[in-house]
């Protein structure tokens, strides 16, 4: 299953991009893996940083 995300974060100084996919494969549920599956070929297509410049006089 592919699995896509996008994350926009913002901060009064700073905004920050990550668009990120990966494959995920159901596995086994251990004390390590509680959730049961493995996230396979993970990458990240965009990471920004970006300054925001203050509007305010």
């Amino acid at each position: 299953m592919l699995c896509d995300r996008k994350a926009n974060l913002h901060h009064i100084d700073n905004d920050w991009n990550l668009v990120t996919q990966g494959y995920l494969r159901n596995v086994s549920r251990s004390d390590n893996n509680p959730h049961g599956f493995l996230i396979e070929q993970w990458e990240t297509l965009e990471n920004k940083d970006e300054q925001v410049k203050n509007t305010l006089p």
